[in-house]
């Protein structure tokens, strides 16, 4: 059984559609941004960007397309779903990066139980990071990764809300090598989360600071 909140396309991915934010509604139209939420976002990147130029730093906001919108080409009824970001969000600035052309029409960088991506998608996005943040060209490092994955089976956080719970296998990337992590032990949620990652074969002897959520965590991991 398949609870109400989540669908399964005919290629059998699991998608969120209901849940606290109403995410169906959200990218089919249905539910707009206020106006004075769409001057917000627009206002604090131009403010963060603004603070990290005169310091000196390096500045990118990552929008994550969600899994809805990818999933449209796997659905019978048309593009529905369409990116709230590219609707209402969306401008010229450069500071802000919405992968989608990393992830469109590649299954294998999404998951089917999960509303995460799969550790292939995760690390093409922290290559183009790399590039974008760094100048580091980390396609060689990435094709060795790719090539070096493993099988995994796993059942993910949409999978284990089903009865029964469906398992799907996934390509688990090797760790690097001597890469050393640290927390600060909060795991549940996004809220006062840290992790650390820390490499001595990086190949940049830069710090990259990440403000965000468990999509952003998977790729220190």
């Amino acid at each position: 059984m398949i609870p109400e909140n989540i669908i399964q396309t005919p290629a059998g991915r699991l998608i969120l559609v209901g849940g606290a934010h109403g995410v169906s509604d959200m990218f089919a139209g249905k539910r707009k941004p206020s106006p004075s939420s769409i001057i917000a976002f627009h206002d604090n990147i131009e403010s963060r960007a603004d603070l990290c130029k005169r310091r000196g730093v390096g500045y990118r906001h990552y929008v994550m397309p969600d899994p809805l919108v990818l999933a449209n080409q796997e659905m019978d009824h048309g593009n529905i779903w369409t990116s709230y970001f590219e609707r209402y969000f969306q401008n010229v600035n450069n500071n802000v990066v919405y992968p989608a052309s990393l992830l469109a029409g590649k299954p294998e960088r999404q998951r089917l139980t999960d509303t995460h991506y799969s550790p292939t998608g995760s690390a093409h996005i922290a290559a183009d990071i790399a590039a974008r943040m760094i100048g580091c060209d980390a396609s060689s490092i990435l094709d060795a990764a790719l090539a070096t994955g493993e099988d995994a089976t796993l059942s993910g956080d949409l999978a284990v809300q089903c009865d029964p719970v469906p398992k799907e296998t996934v390509v688990a990337l090797a760790q690097i090598d001597q890469l050393r992590h640290a927390t600060n032990g909060l795991a549940a949620g996004n809220f006062g989360i840290i992790d650390l990652a820390i490499s001595p074969l990086a190949a940049s002897d830069r710090t990259l600071l990440i403000f965000g959520d468990s999509f952003f965590r998977l790729w220190t991991h």
